[in-house]
């Protein structure tokens, strides 16, 4: 087959490779586009690689950024980051109960604590004198523990089951609690509590 003769002009053999990022391609001369016309469309084929890539790189690196950041949990309401707060350390009060830890009594109760129980009223060293008496608990727990806000005060109603023995004598007993609980020097502290002990079923 012969060659068109206007494909041997000089305008034709000028026609040089375009680099791409990829290597070097080369534009085969067309009938319709000039040299000045492929350069142009080389140099953009080699701007769109070079976007495209970047962009690509761009992407991966925030996805990977995202998938290796976690998201902050949400920030807690006051009345959420209250709640919280004395709930655990009701439990910390349960658990207190069985290590015999007189230091977490003494931390939790007010200088001015009162509490009743039933028809009997003692202050804050009667509690915790009669705390280490002859009964041996050896477990504790609360339970539908509701936290009541009323300003910079938080009322703690709930469930507490103490079980152990005395003297060799198992005992189980439930209490229906009210605790009053206040700020005071950066914590938490109970100036109030209520426990109602449910009668043992015969």
């Amino acid at each position: 087959m012969g060659v068109p003769e206007d494909w041997l002009s000089p305008a034709r053999q000028r026609v040089r490779p375009a680099r791409t990022m990829v290597g070097l391609v080369r534009l085969h001369p067309s009938p319709t586009y000039s040299p000045h016309v492929n350069r142009f469309l080389g140099g953009m084929s080699m701007r769109c690689a070079v976007y495209g890539g970047l962009l690509s790189v761009l992407i991966t690196s925030t996805a990977t950024a995202q998938a290796k950041s976690p998201s902050k949990p949400p920030r807690m309401s006051s009345f959420e980051a209250t709640t919280s707060t004395v709930t655990k350390l009701e439990d910390s009060w349960a658990m207190a109960l069985v290590r015999r830890d007189r230091s977490t009594f003494e931390r939790l109760l007010a200088p001015k604590f009162v509490y009743t129980e039933d028809t009997t009223t003692a202050d804050r060293a009667t509690v915790l004198h009669d705390m280490f008496g002859t009964d041996i608990v050896t477990e504790a727990h609360n339970d539908s523990m509701q936290v009541h806000i009323f300003g910079n005060v938080a009322v703690v109603t709930g469930w507490l089951t103490v079980k152990g023995h005395t003297k060799g004598v198992p005992f189980e007993h439930r209490y229906r609690f009210t605790d009053t609980w206040m700020p005071r020097s950066g914590s938490w502290q109970i100036v109030a509590a209520h426990d109602y002990l449910v009668p043992v079923k015969k």
